[in-house]
């Protein structure tokens, strides 16, 4: 039977907001907003933090007694330019008890708005094996323009509601999952047939400016620290 393995990657250094994985929003730092949602979900039968981060070693070494395992990253692959692929790749090369069969799930700090009731239900489709990758988007009901100044989704002359219209499928990077053995084969996240997985459109809030910061904590205090 596939297992799911869990992989947050979440790295010390941050520009735009100082500390911003481990900084506390609503109670609680970033990064644990999702580490928290994956284990009420229970999907995960391994969780595995990625970091380089001693304050975040810390931080899940003094609260989390439930299996939240840690892979330290390298130097190499937790810089400012450095790509999420190349890290799981690190970590698939050096963890070999990962049965190839195994889905990977990486899961972005940086969307704390991803809820129990998603992820449930992507578990529930990588059940089915219907396909290789699932990556989540959200559906955006937006007219889109060219640089040149073409409507891309409507004419002139007939320009829909906004209710009929069914807007267009934009990727989170909320979360990936992918069977092992493809990203192993291709090195890259996702591979083979690939399914969409429809999110809420709060999973936009991708927090990576201070803006982004300031949504979060507007989100939070209009639902009183509740995901709905």
């Amino acid at each position: 039977m596939k297992r799911n393995v869990c992989f947050i990657p979440v790295r010390r250094g941050s520009k735009s907001i100082v500390n911003k994985n481990w900084k506390i929003l609503y109670g609680k730092p970033l990064f644990c907003w999702i580490l928290d949602t994956i284990i009420e979900s229970g999907i995960g039968d391994e969780i595995w933090i990625a970091t380089d981060a001693p304050e975040i070693k810390e931080i899940v070494n003094a609260n989390y007694t439930n299996g939240v395992r840690i892979f330290d990253r390298s130097f190499q692959n937790a810089q400012d330019k450095s790509v999420t692929i190349d890290v799981i790749l690190e970590f698939l090369t050096q963890y070999q008890p990962i049965d190839q069969h195994d889905y990977l799930i990486t899961l972005q700090a940086t969307s704390p708005f991803t809820t129990v009731g998603e992820l449930l239900a992507l578990d529930n489709m990588l059940k089915q094996d219907a396909f290789d990758s699932v990556v989540a988007c959200c559906r955006l009901k937006k007219f889109r323009w060219s640089p040149e100044g073409i409507p891309l989704d409507y004419s002139i002359e007939n320009k829909p509601r906004r209710q009929d219209y069914e807007g267009f499928l934009v990727e989170t990077g909320s979360f990936f999952a992918s069977k092992i053995s493809g990203i192993l084969k291709t090195r890259q996240m996702l591979s083979g047939k690939i399914g969409l997985f429809e999110v809420n459109p709060i999973a936009n809030i991708d927090i990576d400016e201070e803006i982004d910061w300031k949504m979060a904590e507007a989100y939070l205090q209009l639902c009183k620290g509740i995901i709905i």
